[in-house]
């Protein structure tokens, strides 16, 4: 192993049996990565895919949430979360909105339908009309 790693790295390999001396004052790692806390949905029953959809067609109409287009055709919506699954968002219609297909991608799971809309009013993506 040692004549394959040194010619590999071009060199001899130096092993210890002492563990490494700490240099990060004992810190912890990563501090700003949190357990994922698991949010349950609500009792009752449960509304299927698409009645969710007909139900935020009903309520908001063709219009993507994202960027305020709206669609002569409710098919170019798609539904989505407002606060990503990654994040602790539920499959509940309280966390459902309808976005088009540029804006569902732009929002990925990083932003919430917020953090969206603020991205896109920066990049000049809302309709003004």
């Amino acid at each position: 192993m040692e004549r394959e790693c040194a010619d590999m790295f071009g060199g001899s390999i130096i092993t210890s049996s002492t563990p490494p001396i700490r240099t990060d004052d004992g810190e912890t790692a990563a501090p700003y990565l949190r357990a994922k806390v698991r949010v349950h949905e609500p009792k009752g029953d449960r509304m299927s895919r698409s009645e969710m959809y007909d139900h935020l067609i009903e309520q908001y109409g063709s219009v993507c949430q994202g960027c305020d287009r709206k669609f002569d055709d409710p098919r170019y919506l798609e539904l989505d979360h407002n606060t990503p699954r990654a994040d602790g968002g539920i499959n509940h219609i309280s966390n459902r909105i309808l976005l088009c297909g540029p804006c569902n991608r732009l929002k990925s799971n990083t932003y919430t339908l917020s953090g969206l809309r603020k991205e896109n009013k920066k990049r000049g993506y809302m309709c003004s009309g």
